[in-house]
């Protein structure tokens, strides 16, 4: 082993058994390849027909119960929703969130002087903010319920027929040109009407009466107020308006309007609390009248800027909640922006994780006959991933360029997601895997995953392809051949890189170590496989203890409590258990390490000793600017 102590002052020779990580990793990728990352979006829609993404689909979704808005006649309609029509409520609720982000930021802040900002109406006082929001969007939310309730439940009227699959929409008064259209565009149009027009039959008439009481009692006084009293003032008026209406019609049990009554009592109730009975409090003195109109415009466009934006952040909210294709869509872009940088890292603790997800998936979705053979397929999925990045390491000690080990390792790894040849050749053999004739792109990410599915699972192979005449299409020796192919390839990679590594000087590796550059050797995969175990013990505790508190421990306190609830606090639980076993996940490693005889040589930092392995995953605050006396070969592009 070569000295691992360097020459340069006020630094410290790189270990030998520097393990990497993802996040190392990541800093050394182009800023324009993290940016295109994000596209994993149109990765999720180009493959809305996977049968995988299908699948996670319908078992992700998950309403955050937000179904009970709706009646049980159309929540049957949208658990059936295809992947297609649950993508465009969520575009759709996407829209409407970012209408209301463009409301905010032009009426309810000072940049474009037409309203004023809406942090002042509790300045520097968060709890009060905060809770005036949430019930505001909890009335809306009432509000809303009763308009869905009225559109769908409402004999004659279009959502309901539409939610009827347009049967009998001969004998109504709507064009049947409208019987053309998708079922759900229909509703949410209708919903969206009403929902807005009964906002403005509520609201306008308040606005109007706060504008000129307002108007008549500040103009006269040339003193404009802050913006909680417009709101105050709006909060009063919508009281009696809807009270009176109540009276007039003589209906107490609508609890919309009840929402719309209790929120500005609680408002005004939380103004006094906070700033007192002083009727000035809050009030500018001004020498221009027309600035006291102007301010009073500006603070009641405010506020009912406010009303309309909390109205369409839960519209948006009830209509786009398919938390699903968020989980896919953010899972496919970090995938995409983290496949690099866990091959360069050869990162084999998150290969463990995909490789029994990937094992778990197959099984759910009951694509094996049996754990055993999601467990081989779980094994022939990390192979998938460890051998490139293998592959990759080798080649880059090789070469000292990542941009040539890189292309090198993308290549096979692209060919490795390419159908097998025999399916292009040959339809009956896609038949038996399950695959429908063309060559379309998803076949680029299910062929050869299936054809390693029926490998697993020990099915008879189809005929045509290269491994067929050594195994007979037998699935049992196919398994074996490849893991033995795969460990041999693997050894030899293994073998390039520790042969060229062996050779490093000092200011060599101190050098690749600045780059954050892994040695994949005999002793650095065996710390990265002892560390692998250790972190997935750590979280299949934490899962464990989810199982146990979600289906053992609370049905033993109440029969009664919400599965929602049950599953929130089954999770704080699990976070809990895997949030202090992470922080003791290092000092584990070591036990292990200690254990097993193997202690890493210690190294000197300018003062005491410290293990190598805690000194790979620190910070490397002292590293040296400029490489002095690195061999020409061993730089990088």
């Amino acid at each position: 082993m070569d000295d691992l102590h360097s020459p340069l002052s006020g630094t410290f020779a790189a270990s030998p058994h520097y393990l990497g990580g993802v996040s190392d990793s990541l800093a050394h990728l182009p800023p324009l390849y993290q940016l295109l990352s994000l596209g994993g979006v149109f990765c999720v829609i180009h493959l809305r027909n996977n049968a995988v993404v299908t699948w996670l689909v319908v078992q992700l979704h998950s309403s955050i119960g937000t179904e009970a808005m709706w009646p049980e006649e159309y929540r049957a309609t949208l658990r059936a929703m295809t992947f297609t029509e649950r993508l465009c409520f969520t575009l759709y609720g996407a829209a409407l969130a970012a209408v209301a982000v463009v409301l905010f930021r032009v009426f309810c802040q000072d940049a474009w002087k037409i309203g004023l900002n809406a942090a002042q109406m509790f300045p520097d006082k968060k709890l009060p903010t905060i809770a005036m929001v949430v019930l505001m969007c909890v009335a809306e939310g009432i509000r809303l319920q009763q308009v869905i309730v009225q559109e769908l439940c409402t004999p004659g009227s279009l959502a309901r027929l539409a939610m009827h699959g347009f049967d009998g929409i001969e004998e109504s008064e709507f064009d049947q040109r409208v019987s053309e259209s998708n079922t759900h565009f229909v509703i949410q149009v209708e919903l969206l009407r009403a929902y807005l027009a009964q906002a403005c039959v509520h609201r306008v008439p308040v606005i109007l009466l706060a504008g000129a009481y307002r108007l008549f009692r500040d103009v006269p006084n040339k003193a404009h107020v802050a913006l909680r009293w417009y709101m105050a003032t709006m909060a009063g008026f919508t009281i009696a308006q809807e009270m009176l209406g109540m009276y007039i019609r003589y209906v107490w049990t609508d609890w919309s309007l009840w929402a719309m009554v209790i929120w500005p009592l609680v408002f005004l109730g939380v103004v006094n609390y906070v700033y007192g009975l002083s009727k000035r409090a809050g009030t500018v003195v001004t020498m221009s009248s027309t600035n006291c109109v102007t301010e009073a415009l500006r603070g009641l466009v405010t506020c009912g800027a406010l009303w309309l934006i909390a109205s369409l952040i839960v519209l948006a909210f009830v209509v786009s909640v398919h938390e699903e294709l968020v989980l896919i869509w953010l899972f496919m872009s970090l995938m995409i922006l983290w496949t690099p940088a866990i091959i360069d890292a050869c990162a084999t603790d998150y290969m463990a994780f995909l490789a029994i997800g990937a094992g778990c998936t197959v099984y759910a979705m009951g694509g094996v006959s049996s754990v055993w053979a999601s467990a081989r397929f779980g094994a022939l999925h990390f192979l998938w991933w460890f051998f490139p990045s293998l592959l990759y390491n080798a080649t880059l000690h090789l070469f000292a360029s990542r941009y040539i080990a890189m292309t090198v390792a993308a290549s096979w790894f692209l060919w490795s997601l390419a159908p097998p040849s025999e399916l292009l050749k040959n339809a009956e053999s896609a038949a038996e895997l399950g695959l429908e004739d063309g060559h379309g792109v998803v076949h680029l990410f299910t062929a050869r995953v299936l054809w390693l599915r029926a490998v697993a699972d020990f099915r008879t192979l189809p005929k045509g392809s290269w491994i067929y005449g050594l195994t007979q299409g037998d699935g049992e020796r196919a398994f074996d051949l490849i893991l033995h192919a795969a460990a041999a390839a693997c050894a030899v990679c293994i073998a390039i890189s520790f042969a060229v590594e062996r050779r490093f000087t000092a200011e060599a590796r101190l050098a690749w170590r600045q780059r954050d550059i892994v040695s994949a050797t005999p002793a650095v995969l065996l710390r990265k496989m002892i560390r692998t175990v250790v972190v997935v013990g750590c979280v299949a505790a934490s899962a464990g203890m989810w199982w146990v508190v979600r289906h053992y421990v609370l049905p033993m306190w109440t029969q009664l409590l919400p599965d929602m609830i049950s599953k929130l606090l089954a999770t704080v639980a699990a976070v809990t258990v895997l949030g202090n076993l992470m922080d003791m996940h290092d000092s584990m490693y070591i036990a292990c390490m200690r254990i097993l005889g193997l202690p890493d040589p210690l190294i000197t930092i300018d003062g005491p000793a410290v293990a190598s392995d805690d000194l790979a995953s620190s910070a490397t605050s002292k590293m040296p600017t400029e490489d002095k006396g690195v061999h020409p070969s061993r730089t990088f592009e």
